[in-house]
Parts: structure tokens; sequence; C-alpha cells
């Protein structure tokens, strides 16, 4: 047989050949404002930071302004962290800020700008309203299925309509074993957006930025959720169940 008549079958069997899939590479989540580009006077920002940050978050008056002394509340969220920044003397009104991070570690750039947002002219002085959820289910199953960034990836969804409220809501959630006692007062350890008809406690993908770190051991457990508006008003907090096989 000629040889040309040998490249047929080969070319065949390379487009036919279904060998491991390629490593998965993700790329690493940016720093971005989650919340609404526009604040109440009284309004806070929730922030993704990449979780390797350790520098600090500044927040100043576009064009090289003043900066504004801001606190800054960080919830780990596995390959990002959620920040929670506010003003202790607010916004001006009509006022556009710039969000710059400073790197501690003297590389360049020391500084670097990663978002802007502009203060409304009116307060917010109404919490958010939050019907009791219907159920948290703990998911731990192969997802992603013919992908390279297929994984076993361990997720809470919780089942029930989003809250009300004239503005932007996230929401604070806590988890911890059933028997435990959570103070009213406790921060949360995390800070979510409603995605879709559920709340989503953790990704599908290897390369989904909001990774929490969730219980493993067998057992019951508890997540407690509140919605938080722009102003960091929150709803009343509803308890459930779900159980770690």
């Amino acid at each position: 047989m000629s040889p040309r008549w040998l490249l047929a079958p080969i070319m065949f069997a390379a487009l036919t050949w279904r060998g491991p899939v390629e490593a998965c590479s993700c790329a690493p989540p940016r720093a971005a404002l989650l919340s609404s580009k526009e604040v109440p006077l009284n309004g806070q920002l929730v922030l993704r930071l990449p979780s390797g940050w350790i520098g600090s978050v500044v927040v100043r008056e576009v064009f090289g302004g003043p900066e504004v002394p801001v606190s800054v509340a960080r919830h780990p969220a596995g390959r990002a962290t959620v920040a929670v920044v506010r003003a202790p003397s607010g916004w001006k009104a009509d006022q556009r800020y710039e969000l710059v991070f400073v790197d501690p570690s003297g590389d360049h750039p020391k500084r670097i700008l990663f978002g802007s947002f502009t203060a409304g002219s009116n307060k917010d002085e109404t919490a958010p309203k939050l019907t009791a959820p219907r159920a948290a289910t703990l998911h731990d199953e192969v997802v992603m299925k013919g992908t390279s960034c297929q994984s076993k990836e361990r997720w809470i969804e919780v089942e029930g309509q989003p809250a009300t409220d004239d503005g932007e809501v996230f929401y604070a959630v806590w988890v911890a074993p059933a028997a435990t006692k959570i103070p009213t007062d406790a921060a949360p350890q995390w800070i979510l957006p409603w995605t879709g008809d559920r709340l989503a406690l953790g990704g599908r993908s290897m390369c989904a930025w909001l990774k929490p770190d969730l219980p493993s051991k067998p057992g019951r457990y508890q997540l407690q959720v509140a919605a938080v508006d722009a102003a960091g008003h929150r709803s009343a907090r509803h308890r459930l169940s779900f159980t770690v096989k």
C-alpha cells in the first residue's frame, strides 16, 4: 500500500482520540467593586479583592483629591476576599470617588486604581425585608463534566425569594454546628450576592472565585442568613439546617 493511503486513518485517529484533558488554568480574580457605582450618603461598598493582597484600600476624591477615612472589614472567601468599606463620617453628596489599592511591598506600581463610585444626595434609612428561605442544601459531587476544570466541589444552595428593598442588597451568612449559639452581634463569615433564584455559597468550578471554607465533618449544621442593604442595614436573621454526610 502506498504511504499516502496511510494518512487518512492516521488523521482520523488524531481527530477522534480522547486523551486526558489539559490541566485547569484559572486566572486569578481581579479587584472589583461588587456593589453599585452609586451609593447613598450613609452607604457602604462591597469589594472583591484577590486573597493574596496584603495591602490597604484607600478611598479618595477623584483627580488626586483628599483621602477619606474608612473602615475595611474583610471576609475571606477562597480565591478572593470580600471587603466591606464604610466611611464613618459619610460621603459628600454628588461626589465621585476612586478606589485605590496600596501595595506595601514597594513593588511598582505602588498604587493601583481599580474602581470608582459616586455618592448620591440622600441617605438610606430603611432596612431590607427577607422572607424566611425554604431550605439549605449541601452539594458534594463532580460538576462541569468534560471540562479541564471539572472538580469535586462543595457548595451550599439556599432556596427562597430575594429580599425586598429600595436599593441594592447583599446577604450576610453564618455557618456553625447545629448546637452552637451564634451571638446576635457576631460578624458574618461571608457577604454574598444573590444569583438567579438561589443564594449560593461556593462555586461549581475550580475557577470560581467565591469558594468559602465549608464544613466537612459529618453532622448537622445551621446556616443563618440576613439581607444587608446599601447602607448596611440588616433584615431579621433566618436559621436553616443542613447535613454533611
